[in-house]
Order: C-alpha cells, then sequence, then structure tokens
C-alpha cells in the first residue's frame, strides 16, 4: 500500500511543478499582481464550474486539479506581494524565510 501512495505523491508534485511552471511562463511573468489576481480569479470560477456544472468525471478532477493549483499559485504569489509591502524586503530573502512562514501559518489557521 505504500507504493500507490508514494506514486500518487509524486505524480501530484510533477502535475503541480508542470503547471505552475506553464503558469510562470505564460501569465504575466513581468506582472506579480496581474499573476495572481488572474491566478485567484480563474482558480476560483474553475472550481466553481467544475464542482457545479461538470458531470463528467475525468473533466472534472482534471479541471479542480488545474483550480486547485492556481489558487495555491494566486496565494501564494498575493502573499508574497503583501509580505514585500509590509516588509520592505522579499519573503524569501534569507532571514525572512521563518517570519513568512509563521504569517502563511497564522493567516491559513484564520482561513481554516
Amino acid at each position: 500500500m505504500v507504493l500507490p501512495q508514494i506514486a500518487i505523491g509524486v505524480g501530484a508534485a510533477s502535475f503541480w511543478r508542470g503547471c505552475w511552471y506553464i503558469l510562470d511562463d505564460h501569465c504575466y511573468p513581468n506582472h506579480p499582481q496581474a499573476s495572481a489576481a488572474v491566478c485567484l480569479g480563474a482558480g476560483s470560477l474553475g472550481t466553481y464550474v467544475f464542482t457545479k456544472h461538470v458531470g463528467q468525471p475525468y473533466l472534472r478532477l482534471g479541471g479542480l486539479a488545474v483550480s486547485c493549483v492556481l489558487l495555491w499559485r494566486g496565494t501564494w504569489i498575493a502573499s508574497d506581494q503583501v509580505y514585500e509591502a509590509v516588509w520592505k524586503e522579499s519573503a524569501t530573502d534569507a532571514g525572512h524565510l521563518t517570519l513568512s512562514g509563521v504569517a502563511s501559518v497564522a493567516l491559513a489557521g484564520l482561513a481554516l
């Protein structure tokens, strides 16, 4: 039972990475605020449409998977942009990873 779990983990990570890199290349690569907004909007709309209006299971699964990546990417980029606006430093700079991480975990706690 462990091997299928590992295969699912590797497959999901590979799917996520592939979608993310395609979006990095094509979804406003030089405009992070626009990219975050488009990803959040498209991910939200996709989640609604594929949950409520698509009955075919494989199409629904694929659409929801892409919508999930869009929501993750939009949230990630928007979080980095807000962090940088507040702290005037990149969230990924040395000395800021932990603070940025704690802020994300706190936001997740509130949201969930």
